[in-house]
Parts: structure tokens; C-alpha cells; sequence
């Protein structure tokens, strides 16, 4: 068995504490973000009234990572009703669909210095010079 005292003890303690502590804020980033991740979607879903948003809200803020999982899997499934369904959002009663952006035009081709101009439509006329006799 390996025996450690002294200042191999203590700078080992230290090394293992640090990555430790490295280790715990990069899960508390990551739980942190998730949290808020799922604080934002409850306040955009679009599938939610009134009433749920501010229920959901009030949970994720009191209970924090356990409310986000709670959201996660019970209520964030919500925003994926097609809105076209019967009760998927506040146009869904009076038919209105989504309107689609124009498609994009592509500009006119921009000809090339190196290439010969287009033949003319008709016949080429002789050249008009004056004859001598």
C-alpha cells in the first residue's frame, strides 16, 4: 500500500478540491441554463393560455431544476400542436393561416467581359463606300 503524508497529502487534497469545484460549476452552468432554457419556452409557448403560463412560471421559479424537468416533460409537448388543430392558438377559431414570405427572386445574369456579343437578328448590310470609275 502507498503511504501519502506531509506536502504530497496536502497538494493532492488541493488538486482533487479544485477539479472538484471545476467539475460542480460546470454542472451548475449547465442545470442553470436548462432552467432558464425551460423558463423562456414556458413564457413563448404558444400552446399554453394564460392561466397555464403564469401556473408553469410560478412553478419553475419556486422549484427551479425538479419544476424545469416537471416542464419538460408535461408541459413543454404542448407547442408542438400543429396550428391548424382545434385549439392550438388564438387564430386557430377563425381559420386564419400562417402567411408565407414571397419567394426570393434571383437577379438578372451579369455578362462577361470575356465572351463574344450576340450575333445581330438580321443580315449585315454592305459597307456603303463610293465607287471611282
Amino acid at each position: 500500500m502507498l503511504a501519502i503524508s506531509g506536502p504530497e497529502l496536502a497538494v493532492l487534497t488541493a488538486t482533487l478540491l479544485t477539479w472538484l469545484m471545476v467539475a460542480g460549476l460546470g454542472v451548475a452552468l449547465c442545470v442553470f441554463a436548462f432552467w432558464l432554457w425551460m423558463l423562456i419556452h414556458a413564457l413563448r409557448n404558444p400552446g399554453l393560455n394564460d392561466g397555464e403560463r403564469i401556473s408553469w412560471t410560478v412553478v419553475l421559479c419556486l422549484t427551479h431544476l425538479l419544476g424545469a424537468i416537471l416542464y419538460f416533460f408535461l408541459g413543454r409537448p404542448k407547442a408542438a400542436t400543429p396550428h391548424g388543430a382545434a385549439g392550438a392558438g388564438p387564430g386557430s377559431a377563425s381559420g386564419l393561416q400562417p402567411v408565407r414570405p414571397p419567394a426570393p427572386v434571383a437577379p438578372p445574369p451579369i455578362p462577361s467581359p470575356f465572351t463574344a456579343p450576340p450575333p445581330s437578328a438580321g443580315p449585315a448590310a454592305p459597307p456603303s463606300h463610293p465607287t471611282s470609275p
